[in-house]
């Protein structure tokens, strides 16, 4: 018997649980950060103007693949996603760990996850037609 099915990147599971999608996309990123601690080196890595569109691509393009679509379940299981978004901003501006993660948005003009998944899924909903084809 399968308990999860990968079907167009996304992780779907027998028990409609977003948790095993939350946790392999978290690990994915993971990788996506080493590669920004590795290039933010303060001797031989780059500077703020570089590491931040990086950011939002290896690591923001990762959390919002698929997002309208585990985006509506619980927030409390899409906050396991901030820490990530958060260590990504702080990597790439240099702040310390105890900076808010709130004024990294701001500072930074990154919308937090939370947001983001909600403009997703609007967008989303926007482009259903209003008249479903019928076979």
């Amino acid at each position: 018997r399968v308990h999860s099915v990968k079907f167009l990147g996304l992780l779907f599971h027998a028990r409609h649980s977003s948790i095993p999608h939350i946790k392999a996309t978290k690990a994915k990123c993971l990788g996506a950060l080493n590669i920004l601690k590795f290039l933010s080196h303060p001797k031989y890595g780059c500077n703020r103007k570089i590491l931040l569109p990086l950011c939002t691509t290896l690591v923001r393009s990762i959390l919002d693949y698929g997002s309208p679509i585990y985006g509506l379940t619980l927030p409390s299981q899409l906050e396991l996603l901030d820490p990530i978004q958060n260590s990504g901003l702080r990597i790439a501006t240099g702040a310390f760990r105890t900076s808010p993660a709130l004024s990294l948005c701001a500072v930074t003009g990154i919308h937090p996850l939370h947001y983001r998944h909600l403009s997703h899924t609007a967008n989303f909903l926007t482009t259903i037609p209003e008249h479903p084809i019928t076979f």
